[in-house]
């Protein structure tokens, strides 16, 4: 009976393992496209039933964010478009002898055809998964056209056409402080900068060897630190762009090479709006506080709170509840 037992759970095991494949998409920080976090059950425990729920959630894919396009993916477009380099006998980095960027800088910022897919299916799932609550009467946004074409789309898949709930619109502006979905904006404190020096001395060690590879590869083209994390960030631009991209094989980035660039973003995200800034926390406070109290109040307009955001305020919120504080 144990060899037995033995024998089930190591074919057990090896099923697991190979059913397994490692996707680049789910390692790429804030460019990941969205997909759900593994292992994590949306139900409430057992005996229990959701009365009034409030959510925070970041716009859907966009073409690219600004500061991506301009200190890693343009530059790197614009020496591949003026390089005299033969890439057609360079292996993994063959196609780039015909490759165009997919984005513009009229689009830079814009929300995707499947940004917006994102936001109409994610309206639609609450809706399912929160059945017995009514339609709010209102969703939250900033006022990036990205945010609010997000909580347009997600109206559209909670409500359906009965244009029953409106979608206001809170100004990205100093002026309204913390009284906003932008807290960050208006606190001098803060700087966009935070995390880039600790950030950048990794990306220098991560891509020592992956530069080398390449370059072995090619000749006359001399890839530079900057152009790996390029060429890593468009694999998830440009797949929610045209749904696929060549930048995510891993025979161009193996395994490892995603999970340092992961762990470069992490140590950003950590200095910039997580547990290394002080004052995390106290951005991602006025909102978690405003929650709260629609979450507890006896009586509430409305069963479901929804605001849409940009990609700093999450992790703030998270510092304010004081979760995931494990490293």
């Amino acid at each position: 009976m144990l060899r037995a037992s033995a024998v089930a759970a190591f074919l057990f095991a090896n099923a697991a393992t190979a059913a397994y494949a490692f996707d680049p998409l789910q390692h790429l920080a804030g460019i990941s496209p969205y997909f759900e976090a593994p292992l994590l059950d949306p139900r409430p425990p057992q005996g229990c039933n959701v009365t009034r729920v409030n959510m925070l959630v970041r716009h859907a894919a966009i073409y690219a964010n600004d500061f991506d396009w301009e200190e890693y993916i343009e530059p790197f477009v614009e020496k591949l478009r003026n390089t005299t380099a033969d890439w057609r006998g360079a292996g993994p980095l063959a196609f780039l002898q015909k490759w165009q960027s997919p984005i513009t800088d009229e689009e830079l910022e814009d929300l995707t055809s499947i940004g917006k897919l994102e936001s109409y299916k994610l309206g639609v799932d609450v809706r399912l998964r929160y059945a017995s609550l009514k339609d709010p009467g209102k969703v939250w946004t900033s006022t990036a056209e990205r945010t609010e074409l997000s909580a347009s789309s997600f109206i559209d898949g909670l409500v359906a056409a009965s244009n029953s709930t409106e979608r206001v619109s809170i100004q990205e502006n100093a002026a309204r402080g913390a009284d906003s979905l932008t807290p960050y904006k208006g606190c001098p404190k803060y700087s966009s900068s935070f995390g880039s020096d600790q950030s950048k001395q990794y990306k220098s060690s991560y891509t020592e060897p992956i530069r080398a590879r390449m370059n072995d590869l090619v000749s006359g083209f001399n890839f530079s630190s900057d152009d790996i994390v390029a060429m890593q960030e468009l694999c998830g631009y440009e797949t929610v762009i045209r749904g696929s991209s060549s930048f995510c094989s891993l025979d161009l980035f193996a395994p490892n090479d995603w999970l340092s660039f992961e762990y470069m973003n992490d140590i950003m995200y950590h200095y910039n709006a997580g547990y290394g800034n002080t004052i995390s926390g106290v951005l991602g406070f006025p909102w978690l506080n405003a929650s709260t109290s629609s979450l507890l109040a006896d009586k509430s307009e409305q069963d479901l709170y929804v605001s849409f955001t940009h990609r700093e305020l999450p992790p703030t919120v998270v510092v304010a509840l004081g979760l995931f504080n494990n490293s």
